[in-house]
């Protein structure tokens, strides 16, 4: 992309090829401003232990294993598509085929006391 000396009219330029456009927002957008607040209660709750090992001793992480539903669909495909900024192969999904049919892929999940 070519940008000339005008930084003023860069971000026009940037968004222009719609790059950045947000294709669906998907309830775990909804939630993104909570986990932000829930992220600053989570750094106090570090500050009070001597080391990560006892602060990862508390806190009790549970990972769960489980089939993709239809309904996860869209998320696991958001994040595929996220994934793919870091892809050096230049092959990438397509929106909505990012992991295979439900069912048939297997997705993660992670909870701990402060989620």
């Amino acid at each position: 992309m070519d940008l000339d000396d005008e930084p003023a009219l860069h971000p026009h330029r940037l968004l222009l090829d719609g790059w950045f456009d947000v294709r669906e927002l998907t309830g775990e957008d909804l939630k993104r401003p909570a986990k932000y607040r829930d992220e600053l209660v989570r750094k106090d709750f570090m500050h009070g232990f001597d080391s990560i090992a006892d602060y990862l001793a508390e806190l009790g992480v549970r990972v769960r294993l489980a089939r993709v539903e239809p309904a996860d669909v869209p998320r696991v495909s958001q994040l595929t598509l996220r994934t793919n900024q870091f892809n050096l192969t230049t092959k990438t999904a397509a929106a909505g085929r990012g992991a295979e049919p439900a069912g048939r892929s297997v997705g993660t999940g992670a909870r701990d006391p402060l989620r």
